[in-house]
């Protein structure tokens, strides 16, 4: 069953990961998999690590002065947005809004292992076929298919975690399962190569929302195979979403405001002269220019450098003071060749008696890269936390070292903007003077005065006091008193059916550090129904062929109470016009046809009715073809448009023709044909023949 949190206030609880896999400095030059890799690397994209720094980490260390080791488990502040089981309340399957591409018969949902331990029983979605309640399934070979779930507003966040619960099964270096993140441009890469697992295990990608549309997040499961080989596949379930919001606490850019390079405390040790500020690589895209702390020799603007042999030098932070802070995340940029399995370098936090291993054996990137990691400041003197990068090499073979720059230190927030909407949503109708409104006011107290900009679209305005209207309005909030934000629908006299304008909002002031600017803040989106005249597709001559009955279905929606949808369509005199409408279960539908020189309307008794409009047209022209929801119903319906023809009522909720006495009268329904002088009436009927009954029409011989 899907959960859903609408996430109004500071993020309290703890989610315990035990794995942070989809937060890594970087990855080797990808395999050759079978399927396309990115065509390149941008900072922020997350990549899978290779197996042994895949299990470094799996936790952090923690190493006391004595050389004593325990493992710890990193605790962040992140809240639960949206969670699927796959079972409705009824314990039946349920999607739940994924959708299977691809070998989409591949992907399916299935009880095998539903009563297996490590998830929810009993459904799951389920790669392969030919499964049993205890597994047994295998997938195809040469097989491409990709689970893809609905989309999940995280826009009030910096960062996101997904966790689920899965079983894998696959031959391994040759079918791939991988996983993605994307918003529908932009693509991050959770997961290149997701390894085998013994039973259902858990799993969880922590990942940054920096270059995403975080309101528009997806995830991807993904399956290939090669030509041979298979196994019994891949089993996701218990997919869980999670949102927190960081805040900048420290960065270092390691130049002064001159643009000169400053070492900004951070001091080496080992072999010291290894480790110093630099200009090479300066201009290399995915850093801030010109300098950064290079660990090797001999380099210039474009690189080239390399470490020595035997080398040991240590690059040590200042102190910074986290007292009071129970999770950070550290950030930097870098570039790092080292000569793998035998070079190493590693990542730290230390209080100067503790040390927390972050990453025991970083990864060769590819060119600059954004490495991330969350850790746990228990057990650790948070008020002396230093950042320790560390690098080792042997006696032969080196290459050209590690650039590090750009080391920020973020934390959670424990303030946050929250924005109230109604329980249906904000909605609001192009031409009327009908308004709606949302809330925004800050959880906690701020420091000082913080500014607000919020800004419409095109499609909708914004009012602070409910009359004047503007696209951009700015907030200043001084404490937690609530703002009221009034929308309205832009007439912009463009058809365009039910459409959503959004309202952003940015911090563009701030007095409190735990309310930067560009604060995660979640943004608004409104259902905008149109008042527009829509366009009718064109009409399609129905069988026999001669008839002159003609046809056309669109689809639409009233959205909101007193929306109207209109339609426009050209006949001529004599003609009859049909108007059908099959309405959602909510919809009681009213529909009036103007012809010209005539008018007509229905309305009918109950929501869910199907309405049936005939016309004669008493002169040619344009009609118009209005319809609404009565008494303030809303919701979906199709339009059939019908000229020259009628429909059979029993089809549409109307009494049964299924005896002579019991005909439908078609009288009404004949229009005339002129030819020459000669005039001639026909009529026309749409309706089902059924085997096992017939279906009777009356008319009058004159």
């Amino acid at each position: 069953m899907r959960r859903t949190r609408c996430v109004t206030q500071v993020l309290e609880d703890r989610t315990l990961l035990t794995s942070l896999l989809g937060h890594d400095p970087g990855i080797d030059a990808l395999p050759d998999y079978p399927y396309p890799a990115p065509p390149s690397l941008k900072q922020n994209d997350t990549q899978a690590r290779p197996t042994a720094a895949r299990d470094a980490l799996q936790h952090t260390q923690m190493v006391s002065d004595s050389g004593a080791a325990t493992r710890s488990t990193d605790r962040i502040s992140f809240v639960e947005v949206v969670s699927f089981d796959f079972s409705d309340p009824s314990g039946n399957p349920d999607t739940e809004g994924f959708t299977a591409t691809g070998n989409a018969s591949q992907w399916h949902l299935s009880t095998g292992r539903g009563n297996d331990e490590g998830h929810s029983a009993a459904d799951s979605w389920y790669f392969g076929s030919g499964e049993g309640s205890t597994g047994g399934g295998v997938y195809d070979d040469n097989t491409d298919g990709t689970l893809t779930s609905p989309v999940v507003n995280l826009s009030e966040f910096t960062d996101a975690v997904l966790t689920f619960n899965h079983f894998l099964q696959r031959e391994e270096d040759f079918d791939f399962g991988t996983l993605v993140v994307t918003d529908g441009s932009t693509t991050v890469h959770l997961d290149n190569d997701v390894t085998n697992t013994l039973g259902f295990e858990a799993a969880s990608y922590h990942f940054s929302l920096d270059g995403l549309h975080a309101a528009r997040i997806q995830f991807q499961f993904r399956f290939t195979s090669d030509v041979s080989a298979r196994n019994e596949g891949w089993y996701v379930d218990d997919v869980t979403v999670r949102g927190g919001t960081f805040v900048e606490f420290a960065s270092f850019d390691f130049s002064n405001v001159a643009g000169g390079p400053d070492p900004q405390g951070f001091s080496a040790t080992g072999n010291a002269s290894q480790w110093h500020l630099s200009t090479g690589r300066g201009t290399n895209p995915g850093h801030s220019a010109d300098d950064s702390w290079y660990f090797g020799s001999g380099e210039s603007s474009n690189g080239g450098g390399s470490y020595i042999n035997n080398a040991d030098g240590t690059l040590t932070s200042p102190v910074i003071d986290l007292s009071g802070v129970t999770e950070a995340r550290l950030s930097f940029n870098h570039f790092f060749h080292h000569e793998e399995d035998f070079d190493i370098g590693t990542v730290s936090v230390t209080d100067g008696t503790t040390t927390v291993v972050l990453d025991a054996d970083v990864a060769d990137t590819i060119g600059f890269e954004r490495a991330g990691y969350l850790f746990s400041l228990t057990g650790l003197d948070a008020g002396q936390t230093r950042i320790v990068f560390q690098f080792t090499s042997e006696t032969s073979v080196t290459d050209e070292g590690w650039y590090v720059d750009d080391v920020t230190i973020d934390i959670p927030s424990t303030k946050n903007v929250v924005i109230t909407e109604s329980d249906s949503g904000t909605h609001v109708v192009e031409g009327s003077a009908e308004t709606d409104e949302y809330t925004i006011a800050l959880d906690a107290p701020p420091a000082g005065p913080i500014e607000i900009t919020a800004s419409a679209d095109s499609q909708t305005e914004i009012s602070l006091d409910g009359v004047n209207f503007a696209p951009v309005h700015v907030l200043t909030l001084t404490d937690t008193t609530v703002q009221i934000v009034v929308v309205r629908a832009v007439d912009d006299l463009i058809p365009e059916h039910e459409h959503t304008g959004t309202i952003t909002h940015v911090i563009t002031a701030s007095s409190d550090v735990e309310l930067p600017l560009g604060f995660a803040i979640r943004e608004v989106t409104v259902n905008v129904s149109d008042d527009e005249v829509f366009a009718l597709p064109e009409l399609t001559a129905k069988l026999p062929a001669g008839s002159l009955m003609y046809d056309t279905l669109v689809a639409g929606s009233i959205l909101l109470s007193g929306d109207t949808d209109r339609f426009f369509i050209d006949v001529d005199q004599n003609q009859i016009l049909t108007v059908v409408i099959d309405p959602a279960t909510s919809l009681r539908p009213n529909v009036r046809v103007t012809p010209p020189a005539s008018e007509a309307n229905v309305v009918v008794s109950s929501a869910g009715t199907d309405a049936v409009n005939t016309v004669r047209i008493g002169a040619a022209g344009t009609a118009e073809i209005r319809l609404t929801g009565e008494s303030g119903s809303t919701g979906p319906y199709q339009l059939q448009v019908l000229l020259n023809a009628v429909v059979e009522l029993e089809e549409h909720g109307g009494a049964a023709n299924d005896t002579p006495a019991a005909a439908q009268s078609l009288t009404g329904a004949f229009h005339q044909i002129i030819a020459s002088t000669v005039v001639r009436e026909a009529a026309g009927v749409l309706g089902t023949a059924r085997s096992a009954s017939d279906d009777f029409y009356s008319f009058t011989l004159e």
